[in-house]
């Protein structure tokens, strides 16, 4: 892609929360994910959801700022995502394909495994937490950096924009 690592100022005060929990730990039996977004306030009037028509690929509903081409949502084949910015010592303004266009091709695809390859297999430009979920069952939390990334698939995941270096390889 070519495109440079986005640069957002960062603060401990406005970050988001996600969480997921895999079916046999909700009264419902469904999979599910959630997050708190609590972005900067001056932002919120900026927000939109999305519904998308896209020629073969699922039917997504993305909530997004103004100018992003997606963050967090879901998709008819049943998966969805939520997001965590990070900041880790990786971050060093390098060349690589921005956070939010990685969280949009996770909504891309009909399965699990095209989620993960979505974010695992993109040069990164800039860290992120991925926590994502699908119809069936499956939660993974997939904390990347521009050089690596690690992965959790637990039965209750829990992420507050903070690094797990416990995750990293």
């Amino acid at each position: 892609y070519g495109l440079k690592a986005e640069r957002a100022p960062r603060s401990s005060d406005s970050e988001c929360t996600s969480i997921g929990v895999l079916p046999e730990l909700t009264a419902s039996g469904h999979t599910l994910i959630g997050e708190n977004w609590d972005w900067r306030a001056s932002v919120a009037d900026r927000t939109a959801i999305l519904a998308l028509d896209q020629p073969g690929r699922p039917r997504v509903l993305v909530f997004t700022e103004a100018g992003f081409v997606g963050k967090i949502g879901l998709n008819e084949a049943g998966i969805g995502v939520c997001a965590n910015l990070l900041a880790s010592s990786h971050d060093r303004g390098q060349i690589g394909v921005p956070y939010h266009l990685i969280l949009r091709h996770v909504l891309d695809g009909a399965n699990m495994h095209h989620a993960i390859r979505a974010v695992t297999l993109a040069q990164r430009g800039s860290s992120g937490n991925y926590l994502i979920g699908a119809r069936g069952g499956e939660v993974i939390d997939i904390e990347a950096t521009p050089e690596t990334f690690g992965q959790d698939r637990k039965s209750t995941r829990l992420n507050s924009s903070h690094v797990s270096e416990s995750r990293m390889p």
